[in-house]
């Protein structure tokens, strides 16, 4: 339904490849093998469009993380693999960017946030919305939703925040992190602590900035966001829970509220919207 789409490929600025490649991948794990990549790209390789410049206008969204993506072509080479040189003139768009020393360097591969809550179907929603957030009584210094970790990286965020009469946790299991849940915690908060998950960011920073929290993370490549998260202001930086803590508790009003109303501009730009032209994550990365 997109005022933006044309269905004669040839007036196409932008050509977007639909590749499901993480579906795909989720079907190899079940035991089920198939050529797909390669009949993807023997169909796409014929294509008139991909013949002007070899995919420098086509665009490919893949809905993992890339790090997940770089596990998975390592497990099965036969399936897809963002670089491979065949890929390499067409915008990626994944999850997050490339991150890590393990990860190749590559320029064409572009982060985007993570899907959320929030999908407005109109300008007036959006404004509601924010209006929403901006009125919010932040009752809670920090907040803390995770699930129970009996060991690792993340337990000591745990075991941190349940110490702090500051700090409110809240357990993902049993539901504790639903949507209908999760939205009034962050939304009490003023600040929300979130560690990397299981690749360096995880949905929770989204869910947080929507919710017009500050958050506090614990490695930069939490926030390789460059077209998305482009002002220090969006975030804190700590090296761990206690240092962001006592970050939180010294930060002047002013400056808080400096952050809360940078967060709130965000805002559009970080939510996937169900209409065009409300400059949201989709129209940014575009």
């Amino acid at each position: 339904r997109s005022e933006a789409r044309v269905y004669d490929p040839t007036r196409a600025e932008l050509v977007v490849i639909p590749y499901a490649a993480g579906e795909i991948f989720n079907l190899a794990r079940k035991g089920i093998r198939s050529n797909y990549d390669a009949q993807v790209r023997q169909v796409v390789a014929a294509s008139p469009t991909w013949q002007r410049c070899g995919g420098c206008d086509h665009v490919l969204f893949q809905s993992q993380t890339s790090q997940l993506i770089v596990r998975n072509q390592r497990a099965h080479p036969s399936r897809f693999n963002m670089f491979n040189p065949f890929w390499a003139n067409v915008s990626i768009l994944t999850i997050e960017g490339v991150v890590g020393s393990s990860l190749h360097a590559t320029s064409n591969v572009h982060a985007i946030p993570y899907p959320s809550f929030l999908h407005v179907s109109s300008a007036a929603e959006l404004e509601q919305w924010t209006q929403v957030v901006r009125n919010s009584a932040r009752q809670s210094l920090l907040a803390y939703a995770s699930g129970h970790s009996a060991a690792g990286y993340r337990r000591q965020f745990q075991q941190g925040c349940e110490k702090d009469p500051l700090c409110r946790y809240q357990s993902c299991l049993s539901g504790g992190c639903r949507t209908s849940n999760l939205v009034p915690f962050y939304m009490n908060a003023t600040f929300v602590v979130t560690p990397s998950g299981d690749s360096p960011t995880r949905k929770g920073l989204f869910d947080a900035l929507l919710c017009g929290a500050i958050p506090i993370v614990y490695n930069k490549e939490c926030v390789a966001f460059p077209w998305h998260l482009r002002s220090n202001t969006l975030f804190v930086v700590a090296n761990s829970y206690a240092h962001g803590a006592a970050l939180a508790r010294n930060m002047s009003s002013a400056e808080v509220q400096v952050r809360q109303a940078a967060i709130i501009d965000a805002i559009p730009q970080l939510a996937y919207a169900r209409v065009d032209n409300l400059g949201d994550a989709l129209d940014v990365a575009l």
